[in-house]
Order: C-alpha cells, then sequence, then structure tokens
C-alpha cells in the first residue's frame, strides 16, 4: 500500500498503478460520512456514503471520471443519490470539471460554479437549484410541509468585503399547520458584509406572488416592495455570523412600495435567538411612515387582519402619517395623523366621509390625547350629521372625553355626557358611558331602515353604559312614544355589537297603543281600542329575532272598540283557524263591536306558537281560550 501511495504521489503513468482507499465514520464541520472511499482501475472513483448535516441525512455522492485525465481526477461525472424515502426518488447524474483555481458542477439542471483569485478574491455561482431537492428531513425539520421553487446565487468574497447575491423564483411553500403558505413567489435580495467596521447591508425586492403569514394575506404585488436595511458592527469583526452572537444596532431601515408607501426608521435588536418572536427581539425601534395610503395598502395585509374581527367588508381611502417607537412590550409612542379619510362598508354597518384627526400618546408615562372630526357618516344606513370628540388619556391608565359628545340623528341626537375606559390597555378593560338620545321622528327612522313607516318620537337615557368582554350593557331604557302610547326597552346588551354574528338581548313593555293607528301601519285590517303588552326574552341573532316571549291585549273601559271583518280573519289565520271566524254570521257584518281580543307568540327553537282570543260583545268567546294570566299563550 505504502508503494502504491508514493507511486500516485510520484505521477507515475496511469496504468502503472491501482489503487483503493476506505474510512468509516468521518466528520468535519458539522458533516458526518459514514464511509469515504477512493479506487483506481480502469476508472478513479471517490464515493461519501450516508452524508449527514446537523443529523439530518443528506444522501450519497459518487465522482468518476477517466484515468486518462490524471491520477487526481480534473473532470468526470457526479452521480447524487438522495436519502431513501418511500417511493424512493431517482438518481440525478451531472458533470464535474475542475482547473487550479476553479471548479464547476453540473447536476441536473443545478449549476455551481467556484474560482478562487491570486488576490484573495473568490467567486461563487449557483444558479437552478430546485429547492424540491432539499431533502425531506430537513424540510420538514423547518416546520414545512411542501416546498418547490428555484433558488440562485452568486457570491464574492474578498479580505474586507463578502457579498451575496440571492434569486428565489416561483417559491411554493406551506407549513405543516397551515398558518403560512405562498405560491408563485419572485425575490430578490443581497447582502454586503464589510469587515473593516463590521457592519451588514441588506435589500430585498418582492416581485410576484401570494403569501398567507399568519393572519396576514399578502396578494400579488402590481409594483414591487422594496426593503433596505443596515445593521451596524464592529470594526475588525472577521465573521459576518458574529453578527448573530451579540445585539446589533440598525443604523437605517427603509421600506418602499411605488408611491403608495414610505416608512424609514432606525433601531437596536437583542441578541438573536431561534425562539424569540420578531418584537422580542426588538430592544427599540424608531420608525418615521412618510407615506401610507389606505385604499392601496388595505387589501394587502391589513383586510385580513380586520376580517379576523369581522370588519373584512370595509373600504378606506384617506392617509396615514407620524411617527411610532416600538420596544420589546409592543408600542410604546405613537404620533400618528389622518388625512382625508372615508370608509364605506359593503354590509352597510359603518360609514364615515372627511375623517381626519391626530393620535399623540406615550406609554411612559401613559398620557396621550386622541382627537377626531368628521364631515358625514352613518351606521347601519342611519345618516349622522358632521361631529368631532377629544380624548384623553391619564396616567391612571383612563382614556376619557374631554367634552361632553353630541352627534346629530335626524331631527335629534345622541349625547355623551361622560365616556371612561379604564385600564384601556389591559385585558380587564372597562367602558362605562352616561348618555341620552335626544328625540328622534320614527317615521324618518323607519323609512331609512326599510321598515313598516309609522309616526311617534323616540328617545332614552342610559345613566349607566358598560362595555366589558365585547359585551355592551345598557342601564336605564329607551323611551319611544309611538301610536299614541308608548313602549319602554330595558334590560338591552348586545355582544359584539359591530363584529359578526352580532347578538341582541332586551325586554319591551308597551302600553296604552292606540290600535286605529297600529293596524293602520299594516295590512291587518282595522281595529279601534287601546292595547298593552310586552316582548319578554327578546334575542336577536345577527338583527334577527331567534326568540321572544311575546304578549298583547287590549283594554277594557270607555273607548269605542269596533274589529273590521279583515281584522277578524287576520287573527283567526293567526291562531290556525284558516278563517274559521269569518265563516260564522260575522261574515254578514262589515265591522262589529268587540269587548276583548289578545295575541301571543313564543319563538323558540324556529317555531312559534301562537295563542289568539276574541270576545265578543254578547259575550262569545271565538277562538282559543283565553290564557291564563302571567304566561297566558302557555295555557
Amino acid at each position: 500500500m505504502l508503494a502504491s501511495i508514493a507511486g500516485l504521489v510520484a505521477g507515475q503513468p496511469a496504468s502503472a498503478l491501482d489503487w483503493s482507499l476506505e474510512a468509516s465514520d468521518s466528520r468535519f464541520a458539522g458533516v458526518s460520512v459514514a464511509q469515504i472511499t477512493a479506487s483506481r482501475g480502469k476508472q478513479t472513483r471517490f464515493g461519501f456514503n450516508s452524508i449527514r448535516y446537523a443529523g439530518t441525512a443528506i444522501g450519497t455522492l459518487q465522482f468518476e471520471c477517466p484515468v486518462s485525465y490524471g491520477p487526481i481526477c480534473s473532470r468526470g461525472t457526479v452521480d447524487w443519490q438522495r436519502p431513501e424515502t418511500d417511493p424512493p426518488q431517482p438518481l440525478i447524474n451531472g458533470r464535474f470539471e475542475r482547473s487550479p483555481g476553479s471548479a464547476k458542477v453540473a447536476l441536473g439542471p443545478a449549476r455551481l460554479a467556484l474560482e478562487a483569485g491570486g488576490s484573495g478574491v473568490s467567486h461563487l455561482t449557483l444558479s437552478g437549484f430546485p429547492l424540491s431537492w432539499i431533502p425531506d428531513p430537513l424540510r420538514t425539520d423547518g416546520g414545512l410541509a411542501s416546498l418547490a421553487g428555484e433558488v440562485g446565487l452568486e457570491a464574492e468574497s474578498s479580505p474586507d468585503r463578502l457579498t451575496v447575491e440571492l434569486t428565489v423564483a416561483g417559491l411554493e411553500f406551506d407549513t405543516a399547520d397551515g398558518r403560512f403558505a405562498g405560491a408563485g413567489l419572485d425575490l430578490d435580495g443581497r447582502a454586503d458584509w464589510y469587515s473593516t467596521d463590521g457592519s451588514l447591508s441588506l435589500s430585498a425586492n418582492w416581485s410576484a406572488g401570494e403569501a398567507l403569514l399568519g393572519p396576514v394575506y399578502l396578494p400579488p404585488p402590481d409594483q414591487p416592495l422594496e426593503l433596505h436595511t443596515v445593521i451596524g458592527g464592529q470594526s475588525g469583526d472577521r465573521s459576518v455570523l458574529g453578527l448573530l452572537d451579540r445585539p446589533l444596532s440598525i443604523l437605517s431601515f427603509e421600506l418602499v412600495r411605488g408611491d403608495f408607501l414610505e416608512v424609514r426608521g432606525s433601531g437596536r435588536l437583542r441578541q438573536w435567538s431561534p425562539s424569540a418572536s420578531v418584537l422580542e427581539l426588538i430592544e427599540h425601534a424608531e420608525l418615521r411612515i412618510a407615506r401610507f395610503d389606505l385604499a392601496p395598502m388595505w387589501p394587502r395585509g391589513l383586510q385580513s387582519l380586520a376580517a379576523i374581527a369581522g370588519w373584512g367588508e370595509l373600504a378606506p381611502t384617506g392617509s396615514l402619517s407620524g411617527a411610532l417607537e416600538l420596544g420589546g412590550s409592543g408600542l410604546d409612542s405613537a404620533q400618528l395623523q389622518l388625512a382625508d379619510v372615508s370608509v364605506d362598508d359593503a354590509l352597510e354597518r359603518i360609514r364615515v366621509d372627511g375623517l381626519r384627526g391626530f393620535l399623540a400618546w406615550k406609554r411612559e408615562p401613559g398620557v396621550g390625547e386622541l382627537e377626531l372630526h368628521w364631515d358625514d357618516a352613518g351606521v347601519y344606513r342611519v345618516p349622522l350629521g358632521p361631529s368631532g370628540l377629544r380624548f384623553e388619556a391619564d396616567q391612571d391608565g383612563t382614556l376619557s372625553l374631554r367634552h361632553p359628545w353630541s352627534q346629530p340623528v335626524f331631527d335629534g341626537a345622541l349625547v355623551v355626557e361622560t365616556f371612561a375606559w379604564s385600564n384601556w390597555l389591559e385585558a380587564g378593560r372597562d367602558l362605562r358611558i352616561e348618555a341620552r338620545l335626544e328625540p328622534i321622528d320614527l317615521a324618518r327612522l323607519t323609512q331609512t331602515l326599510g321598515w313598516v313607516e309609522f309616526g311617534g318620537r323616540i328617545s332614552g337615557d342610559f345613566p349607566a353604559l358598560r362595555y366589558s368582554g365585547g359585551v355592551l350593557e345598557f342601564d336605564g331604557g329607551i323611551q319611544v312614544d309611538l301610536f299614541g302610547g308608548s313602549a319602554r326597552i330595558e334590560q338591552m346588551s348586545v355582544e359584539r355589537p359591530f363584529g359578526s354574528l352580532p347578538a341582541l338581548s332586551s325586554r319591551i313593555e308597551f302600553d296604552r297603543l292606540d290600535l286605529m293607528l297600529v293596524t293602520g301601519a299594516f295590512e291587518f285590517g282595522a281595529m279601534s281600542g287601546l292595547l298593552s303588552g310586552y316582548i319578554h326574552d327578546l334575542r336577536l341573532l345577527d338583527w334577527q329575532p331567534v326568540a321572544f316571549d311575546a304578549w298583547f291585549e287590549t283594554l277594557t273601559g270607555k273607548g269605542d272598540r269596533r274589529i273590521s271583518q279583515k281584522a277578524v280573519n287576520s287573527l283567526s289565520n293567526l291562531s290556525g283557524g284558516g278563517g274559521a271566524l269569518s265563516g260564522t254570521v260575522l261574515r254578514w257584518f262589515e265591522d262589529f263591536p268587540y269587548r276583548k281580543a289578545g295575541i301571543g307568540c313564543r319563538l323558540g327553537c324556529r317555531q312559534c306558537t301562537v295563542t289568539v282570543f276574541l270576545a265578543s260583545a254578547c259575550g262569545a268567546k271565538p277562538g282559543s281560550i283565553r290564557p291564563a294570566p302571567g304566561s297566558p299563550h302557555r295555557s
């Protein structure tokens, strides 16, 4: 064996010497190889079997070249057998070529070239590398269920500088939990590291494809998104990887998107940790928002975030500018301005035109102010006039109105006397409001909402209104003057008032309604007299009734009480009689007197049980038996 090695080193003719070498369980630079083989006969062969990096299987490499190219191969073929899978992956074939100071490898569609110059400058070029070649264990360890696309890389190294340019085309990926995914992504990046001062300059460009990053959906860009940043280092730092071993200073940061996004800043990062979130890595950051146009930015991530809270149907326009300070605990301060903002909602829940205002706030000492003004607005198709309000935050963690706020509504107004939101930045926040509703014309309100139009006035007094845990609760009640009588809405609460599937619960008491006015507003038939009743256990889901317990009956006493034939038929149909009442002698009269009438309905499980009774002036009781007091329609 020693003679054979000596002959190899001496460069004896190719036909003069055959040899073979073998090494087991070799390790270097984090790479382990189960077996290394080398042999020379008619061909020179080198084998690296069962390669693993950081415990992950890479596969097996085999190099082969004719002996005519010398004892040390200068060109030949290369085969890569990837780790064993089920089904097995095909063998990847290629060629290699080397000369003093350079090496080239063509493996399938991928090309790798390395050149080393005498001045210490080295070039590395990688093109057409399919990401699908990444071994499954390595992909799985990264949390990916699938990965595809093509990568290209060009690097140049000199004694004082390292430059790397990266290109990713057609990137497709998704994580095992489905929270992160990408399709058709085209990305370009560049990194320049300077050993003289240890600084690192980074830039990235996203030009095509879409991505899902947790709750944020990013559609394909119509203009490239550009990111530039410079990270400060330490003079004479000889390793770019050493940047991860210490806190970093972000000397500059710039995020630009066409002519509608421009954000710049600087800051400091803590020492990198693979388990830390982005916010946990930020020790301090200052961002200056020079341009942030809401219309083009809304579908680029903001809409998907708003959809989680049920506001994905909004369409805002206008601009935002200002400055933010971030720390490890989140937002430390904000100076923001809104200009010419308008908001439309496809579901017609809210509308704002000509919104403008500013926010100034600091976490320490916790003080700030918010001022907003608008030219026009609307809630659930109800038009609201121009108004404005101003909030102040104090050191005790309470956000409150500086002055009472009045919002015009038709010919009335909603007046908020007191607004106090304690612990408004904490999970246990609690909102308390004292407000009143000045009289509003019911005819205009019902017409706007598309309801059956009827007259009257609506007003209310809310000595204590609370919002906590997503539930809005009212103390006091709403007084409604309608149909010559009144209605009182009490014990009202609203869950998710502006979110998805809002739910309302309440009870309503009706007193001395004029039946002629009530029946005149509906296609029921004419009745005269006075009517009182209630709707208890009322519950609306998405503003549609799903449960209630209702009872109405006429009042005895003085006054004319007459009922038309059409009203009798309506009552009969409600009770399930199918017009049985009108089949009696009553069919000969256009209208006639009655002594007492009542109707009840209990809705539950999408079914309504209706009870109707009608007592004539003679004491006859057509229809059902009169229910027992207290729960009349359950007997």
